[in-house]
């Protein structure tokens, strides 16, 4: 990993090595994945409980992003 800094030493950027970059992007769908997944069971748990009338379905979590 490479720090860019300007002409105060101030870092601007940061150049990341692609295979490291990849990693982090499916690191991010997994966890996105998995946040779906707990928000759906909560409002599963929502409309079981009354706090939430309806729900999504299935299809409507999958077709999400």
């Amino acid at each position: 990993m490479q720090y860019l800094v300007n002409d105060r030493g101030r870092n601007t950027a940061v150049v990341v090595p692609i295979r490291e970059y990849n990693e982090l992007q499916q690191s991010k769908r997994k966890l996105q994945i998995l946040l779906g997944i707990n928000n759906a069971l909560k409002e599963v748990k929502d409309v079981k409980t009354g706090k939430r009338k309806e729900g999504r379905t299935l299809e409507d979590f999958l077709n999400e992003n």
